[in-house]
Parts: C-alpha cells; sequence; structure tokens
C-alpha cells in the first residue's frame, strides 16, 4: 500500500481526497496546518506529497522546500485556487511534478496519483488498454464535439486502460470538462465559404497551405500514437475532394 501524505486546511477536500484515494487502496496521511506537515515530513517517509499552497498557518510551497532533501525523489502535486504565475515559479523550485487549480475533478486526482506512483515503482502500472483516435470535421464544432466526447467517456468508463486522443478544429479547442483517459489535439480551425470551398478560419494561410498543415499534423499523430481505432465521423474523405485515405483531412 503506498503512503501518500495530504497538506490541505479545508475540512471538506481533505475528506473528499482521503475518500476518493481511500477507495484506490492508498494510505493517507493527512496534516491540516504548516505546523503540523512540517511534523509529519519530519517523522516518516511518503511515496507521494499533495500539497495545498494555503495552509492557514503557513505556505506549502515554503514547508515543501525546506524539506527538499527528504523529497528528492518524491513525486509532489501542488493544489491551489491561487494559480498565479509566482506560485508555478517557486513550484517549478521544488521539482512539483504536477500543477492543479482548484477546483479539480477528483477523478483527475486519484488518475494522476496512480500515474505517479506507477512511475516511481511504489504502484504496478495500470494495464494498458486499446487505444482510439475520433476525429471529425467540424467547423464550429460544437454538436460534432457534444456528440464524440458522450462517446469517449463511454469508452474509457466501459474498457479498462482505454486512452481516446480526439483531433477537432473547432476554434474553442474542447469545450467540455477534461476527463481521465482522454485528450485532444487541436488542428487549424476551418471556415466554410460555400459547398466544397474552405479556407483557414483564423491563419491568414490560403486553402492549399491549410489542408496541407492538417494533413501534416494528423500523420504525425496518427504515426505516433498509433491507434489501435480510428473513428471518422463526418465526411471521412475530409474537406475537399483530393485529400488522401490517411489524413483524413
Amino acid at each position: 500500500m503506498s503512503g501518500i501524505l495530504l497538506l490541505e486546511d479545508e475540512p471538506i477536500i481533505a475528506r473528499n481526497i482521503c475518500r476518493v484515494l481511500g477507495r484506490g487502496g492508498y494510505a493517507v496521511t493527512h496534516a491540516a496546518s504548516a505546523q503540523e506537515a512540517r511534523a509529519r515530513l519530519a517523522a516518516g517517509r511518503f511515496d507521494l506529497v499533495l500539497a495545498d499552497v494555503n495552509l492557514g498557518d503557513g505556505d506549502g510551497i515554503e514547508v515543501l522546500t525546506a524539506q527538499s532533501g527528504r523529497l528528492a525523489d518524491v513525486p509532489i502535486v501542488i493544489m491551489t485556487g491561487q494559480d498565479t504565475l509566482d506560485n508555478r515559479l517557486r513550484a517549478e523550485g521544488i521539482a512539483v511534478s504536477a500543477f492543479l487549480s482548484k477546483p479539480f475533478a477528483m477523478s483527475r486526482l486519484a488518475e494522476l496519483t496512480g500515474v505517479l506512483l506507477a512511475e516511481t515503482g511504489k504502484q504496478a502500472g495500470a494495464r494498458r488498454g486499446p487505444s482510439v483516435m475520433m476525429y471529425s470535421h467540424d467547423t464550429i464544432g460544437l454538436g460534432h464535439m457534444r456528440r464524440n466526447t458522450a462517446i469517449a467517456q463511454e469508452l474509457v468508463a466501459r474498457v479498462p486502460g482505454a486512452s481516446v486522443l480526439m483531433l477537432v478544429g473547432c476554434p474553442a479547442g474542447m469545450v467540455f470538462e477534461p476527463h481521465p483517459g482522454i485528450d485532444y489535439v487541436k488542428l487549424p480551425s476551418l471556415t466554410k465559404l460555400g459547398r466544397g470551398r474552405w479556407q483557414a478560419g483564423s491563419l491568414r494561410i490560403d486553402a492549399a497551405t491549410t489542408r496541407a498543415l492538417r494533413a501534416g499534423i494528423l500523420d504525425r499523430v496518427i504515426e505516433t500514437f498509433a491507434p489501435d481505432v480510428l473513428l471518422v465521423d463526418h465526411e471521412p474523405p475530409g474537406s475537399g475532394t483530393n485529400s488522401s485515405r490517411r489524413s483524413g483531412r
């Protein structure tokens, strides 16, 4: 069982984190103040530290900085509602593994915890499941993205270890809440001028350059991600009539 130290002064947040991680089989030690955090760190070693910045009687980053020698090989996750450049720079000084801005999904924290502990060898890594790539030719894209996001969430819920990578052209990028096991690659946006006629949505480049840019990104992502399944929604040949089979542009 992996030992996790939680530095969090908000009782409700601390209780929720302890409950979620406890269900995952983790032993969580909670410190509700900077003073208590110092005592916990001095008394033993932990496999992972989750720390808020504001601990009421002190600063979580300062507490961890003072203990940096003891935490050299320990993954650290900073969780804070004060997501400022200064705090991020201070966090880089102790080589934190992740910086989570509150509020965040507990499922995201649980997933991140498992990944970090697996990397240190303190927990066996989860079996890699199938990789799925989803592409839909869209302009505004909200309808396609809502449907594809629902499909992606159902896939990672039903298939253990599955990863879904969505290729989107929506100008706003991924407009729905992030979900463990799902990420996206933003393609240069398109604007429809008429039947079969497209141009770049924001970039000041011609249509041929836009198609080539999108195709190049798609080819490289497919080559690197190597999906087990490629799910294409709407116009498989892509915009225009001379698209290559692989690019799906």
